[in-house]
């Protein structure tokens, strides 16, 4: 539910570099813990993700994606209300809740960040985080694979 993102993001923001090996092979037994179908999963991951824009970025930048992201957060939540996906609405809906409700978590975890940051968000932005709406490239231009972005 992120934490690999996160954990490979703050590295990266400590400088480190962080390697893709294409020639692996992962197997990874998905919905383990908890079901694909899961309306806890769905929240677990809204919620995580809100959370790792609002406090890896640098406020600017944090204030700048949100805004789309909530958009995104929209049509998310409305596609899962018209597919009769309830609980996966409300899951959504609970996540930005989580965020609305807990500043002071999302304080601290920034406070962490500025600590240990040696990258700046730029430098990211121009080297190494994909410059193009991943959800744009999945849904409109049909790229479900890695290897075609």
């Amino acid at each position: 539910h992120m934490e690999e993102i996160d954990y490979h993001w703050k590295c990266q923001l400590q400088g480190y570099s962080v390697y893709i090996n294409p020639a692996s092979t992962i197997y990874h037994l998905g919905g383990e813990t908890l079901s694909y179908n899961s309306p806890y999963k769905t929240y677990l991951n809204h919620r995580n993700s809100l959370l790792l824009l609002l406090t890896n970025y640098n406020i600017s930048n944090s204030i700048k994606f949100l805004f789309p992201r909530l958009l995104m957060e929209l049509i998310s939540t409305t596609k899962d209300l018209l597919s009769l996906r309830f609980l996966h609405s409300l899951a959504q809906l609970r996540a930005i809740g989580w965020i609305i409700i807990h500043p002071q978590i999302i304080s601290n975890r920034r406070a962490v960040i500025k600590k240990i940051r040696k990258v700046s968000d730029e430098e990211l932005l121009e080297n190494t985080i994909f410059s193009k709406s991943i959800v744009y490239q999945y849904f409109i231009n049909n790229k479900k694979e890695y290897s075609s972005l």
